[in-house]
């Protein structure tokens, strides 16, 4: 199937801050250099980009007017539109939005010549109680009433793609990772560390991101204090949108944490870093950017493998990246102090992530496996 117009439907856009709002822009920008690309998203402040249309369709704080894509759409045929799927961005309480899935529907009746794609960013969330378990039932069937007149469903994760096969057979259901959102900035090293008052000697370990959301404070003390206790001059540079949530949780730790800071200057920083620790509660995977920033900058990265964590990352463990079970706080303490250790054993963890993001994880290498899998219709 040859493709000329392709469409995104998104909530959220840059300049606000979204990970799935990046992910859009990135990805249209890429599809934009062979493909007439729209983005449909609501209401607000929109950036705007020359490779692309931006349209203003709907709203956050009226989840009904998300039907309004339904004539726009009608009146313009493309040949493929994309939903980006995160319940949660769409404006209603706990992602529950009836809306989306009906008006999807809708479309694919009336208009059954454009195909249907949706990118799964969020909906299967961890059950810990019986307010999440509930919750988790009714996205789950959300996501199903959504997925029913989908022609190819993507998800951002690999453990997610079984979950969708079991309930549709019969589609296509793609892995399809997230990406850096940060450009890259060639920068000395040396340079960043003396902006910012860092001596050569001193072991960077590097935090990225909302700390308190995701991350196991436990074992980023742990690490912290084994590796200061093994006789290394250490500092935690935090970067990212929270550094009084940051300096709020590790008080007690030598800290580093000013921001919010332009994606310029995020780049520059990693550069800053020894080693990279991103303990995810329920492990690592591809929809982490997060990751993918550390990978892209070649920073040696210590994370944790748990139910989320695909199987391509796992099998670069040792290679890329360090992977310490998310059950046993001690071994991701053990793997930092290792790293801190072992210079040698850090360039060959730097070299093998670039290999890796850029084999992998490079924006042109995702829309080209999005591209190649709607034209495979």
């Amino acid at each position: 199937m040859t493709i000329q117009k392709l469409y995104f439907i998104n909530s959220t856009f840059p300049p606000q801050i979204s990970g799935v709002g990046d992910h859009t822009a990135h990805l249209a920008s890429e599809l934009a250099k062979i493909l007439e690309i729209k983005v449909l998203v609501a209401f607000g402040e929109v950036d705007t980009f020359p490779q692309f249309k931006v349209e203003q369709i709907f709203s956050y704080v009226k989840p009904q007017s998300f039907f309004s894509i339904i004539n726009f759409i009608l009146s313009d045929k493309p040949d493929w539109v994309i939903l980006q799927y995160d319940p949660f961005s769409y404006g209603t309480t706990y992602g529950l939005n009836p809306y989306i899935p009906l008006a999807i529907n809708i479309l694919k009746r009336l208009c059954p010549q454009v195909r249907i794609g949706v990118i799964v960013h969020e909906s299967f969330i961890q059950v810990r109680n019986w307010k999440t378990a509930a919750l988790s039932k009714c996205l789950n069937i959300q996501l199903w009433l959504l997925s029913c007149p989908a022609d190819a469903i993507f998800t951002v994760i690999e453990p997610w793609v079984p979950i969708l096969t079991s309930w549709f057979p019969n589609k296509i259901i793609q892995h399809l990772p997230v990406s850096s959102n940060i450009p890259q900035i060639s920068v000395y090293r040396n340079e960043v560390r003396e902006t910012l008052g860092i001596s050569p000697q001193t072991i960077v370990l590097g935090l990225f991101g909302r700390i308190q959301r995701v991350y196991s404070f436990e074992m980023i003390i742990k690490a912290v204090n084994q590796t200061i206790e093994a006789g290394f001059d250490v500092v935690v540079l935090y970067i990212g949108l929270d550094p009084s949530g940051a300096k709020t949780y590790l008080s007690n730790l030598p800290l580093l944490a000013d921001g919010p800071l332009s994606p310029e200057e995020v780049s520059r920083r990693f550069n800053a870093m020894d080693i990279y620790l991103v303990p995810i509660d329920e492990g690592v995977s591809t929809r982490r950017t997060s990751l993918m920033t550390g990978l892209q900058h070649g920073i040696p990265t210590v994370t944790t493998f748990g139910p989320a964590t695909d199987n391509m990352l796992m099998r670069e463990h040792g290679k890329a990246l360090f992977l310490a079970d998310v059950k046993a706080p001690d071994d991701f303490a053990k793997a930092v102090l290792e790293l801190a250790s072992n210079p040698l054993q850090r360039k060959l963890l730097s070299d093998g992530a670039k290999e890796l993001f850029s084999r992998e994880f490079a924006w042109c290498h995702i829309s080209s496996k999005l591209l190649t899998t709607l034209e495979s219709f």
